[in-house]
């Protein structure tokens, strides 16, 4: 996965590309795990004030998202 190699831009591509998808049953993510890897990514990148916007609409998506909430509380912590 070009995340976990480092490759934060073309991460970000990528997973912006899947918001353009219907997510159902057999996609095998999520939305709201789309926009929690978008804020990693923006973590990564330096830039907060994304990751903190991608972690609440993630948490818009899927208000159970453990991870989105953990991570929102570190970025405003």
């Amino acid at each position: 996965m070009t995340l976990e190699s480092g490759d934060y831009e073309r991460a970000q591509k990528t997973f912006r590309a899947l918001l353009l998808q219907r997510f159902d049953a057999s996609s095998g993510i999520t939305k709201a795990e789309v926009f929690y890897f978008l804020a990693v990514v923006s973590e990564k990148q330096g830039d907060k004030a994304k990751a903190i916007q991608m972690c609440e609409r993630a948490l818009e998506n899927d208000t159970a998202l453990e991870k989105a909430r953990e991570l929102l509380a570190q970025l405003k912590g």
